[in-house]
C-alpha cells in the first residue's frame, strides 16, 4: 500500500458489486464518544480472522451509511489483534473513534478482561484501556507547521474567511478562527474543501469561559469542526485523529496538560486530552448499537436489522424536539 497524504489505498473494482450483505454478518455498531447527551461517531467493528478486501469493506460502510469500518484480525505477533480502518473511499492510516469503537466492542464481549488492549496497526502499535466508564486510547501526537503562503491563501478562499493561522500537518489542514462562535456557525462549502490539498480541513478555537456545553457540563477548553469529503466524510462527527494534531498545539498555546474538547459537529462529542509528546492519550464514552445481522432469501436480500445485545441498553441520542442549552449563555 501507498501512502498518498491521506489514505493508504483506495478501492479498486465496481464499488457496487464489491461487497455482498452477508459481508456483515457478526457486525457490530459502536457509538464513540457517545453519552447522554452526544450522538458521537458510529463505526462498525468486524473480527474476522482473514481480511476481506478493501472494495468489499469500503463499500460495506458506503452500504451501511458508517464513516468507518474497523477490521480486527487476531494474532498479530506481540499484539492483540491486527487493526485496520475503511472509510467509504479509502484504507485509512488511522482512525482514532474507530481504535475507541473498536476496542469498547472487545471490553464489551471480554467483560472480565482489565489489561490494556494492544492493536497492531500501520502507524504503529495501539494501545487502549479502561478508565472507569471511559475508554482511553494513546495515539501519536502529530505535530504541526505553518502552511505555506500558497496553502493559507487556498484555506482562506475555501472557508470565505481569513483565519487567524494555518497550520499543516502530515495529511490535514488545520484553520485557527478567532473564537468558537465561528467554528459552530461555519457553514462549509464541500466542494472548495475537496478540492484543497489534503486528507481534510479541521478548523478550531478556543473555547470561551461562558461557552455553554450542550451537555450542560463543564466548559471545553478547545471546539472543533472536521471536514474530510476526499475520503467520503463531508463532517466527521467526532475525528480524533484531528486532535492527535490539535493537542500539542492547544496544549502549548493554553499552557495546560489535561484539556477537553468538544467536537462541535451535529452529533457532538465530548473528548479528553492528555499525554507528552509524541504520544498523547485521548478518552471518552462509548454506546452500543447491536449487532448487524443479514440472510439472503432466495434471489432477494432481506434488510439488514440491529438487535441490542442482552444487558446492553439502547444508544441515548438527544431526544428529538427536547429543549437544548444555547450553545452560548
Amino acid at each position: 500500500m501507498t501512502r498518498n497524504g491521506f489514505s493508504l489505498s483506495l478501492p479498486a473494482g465496481d464499488p457496487s458489486q464489491a461487497c455482498a450483505p452477508a459481508d456483515a454478518q457478526g457486525l457490530a455498531i459502536v457509538h464513540a464518544f457517545a453519552d447522554d447527551h452526544f450522538a458521537g461517531n458510529p463505526a462498525g467493528v468486524l473480527i474476522r480472522d482473514r481480511a476481506p478486501s478493501p472494495a468489499s469493506l469500503s463499500a460495506l460502510a458506503r452500504q451501511l451509511c458508517l464513516p468507518i469500518v474497523s477490521l480486527l484480525i487476531p494474532g498479530a505477533g506481540e499484539a492483540d489483534y491486527r487493526i485496520r480502518w475503511f472509510s467509504p473511499k479509502a484504507e485509512l492510516d488511522l482512525c482514532g473513534h474507530g481504535t475507541l469503537a473498536a476496542a469498547a466492542w472487545l471490553y464489551r464481549i471480554t467483560p472480565d478482561r482489565e489489561a490494556p488492549w494492544r492493536l497492531e496497526s500501520a502507524s504503529g502499535i495501539l494501545h487502549a484501556r479502561r478508565e472507569g466508564a471511559q475508554i482511553a486510547i494513546d495515539l501519536p501526537a502529530l505535530g504541526l507547521a505553518r502552511a505555506t503562503p500558497d496553502i493559507a491563501r487556498a484555506v482562506t478562499r475555501a472557508l470565505g474567511r481569513r483565519p487567524q493561522v494555518v497550520l499543516q500537518a502530515q495529511d490535514d489542514i488545520v484553520a485557527v478562527l478567532e473564537d468558537a462562535d465561528a467554528v459552530i456557525a461555519h457553514r462549509p462549502d464541500i466542494a472548495a474543501i475537496a478540492d484543497l490539498p489534503c486528507r481534510g480541513l479541521v478548523i478550531t478555537a478556543a473555547a470561551d469561559p461562558d461557552l455553554a456545553m450542550p451537555d450542560g457540563g463543564e466548559p471545553a477548553d478547545i471546539v472543533s469542526r472536521f471536514f474530510a469529503p476526499r475520503i467520503g466524510i463531508d463532517e466527521d462527527a467526532v475525528c480524533v485523529s484531528a486532535h492527535c494534531k490539535l493537542y500539542g498545539y492547544w496544549a502549548a498555546r493554553l499552557g495546560r496538560e489535561r484539556l477537553s474538547a468538544w467536537q462541535a459537529s451535529a452529533p457532538g462529542g465530548r473528548l479528553g486530552l492528555t499525554g507528552r509528546f509524541p504520544c498523547v492519550r485521548i478518552s471518552g464514552s462509548a454506546r452500543f448499537l447491536g449487532d448487524v445481522t443479514s440472510r439472503r432469501t432466495g434471489q432477494e436480500t432481506a434488510a439488514i436489522t440491529a438487535a441490542a445485545p442482552a444487558g446492553i441498553p439502547a444508544p441515548a441520542h438527544p431526544r428529538r424536539g427536547a429543549s437544548r442549552p444555547a450553545r452560548r449563555a
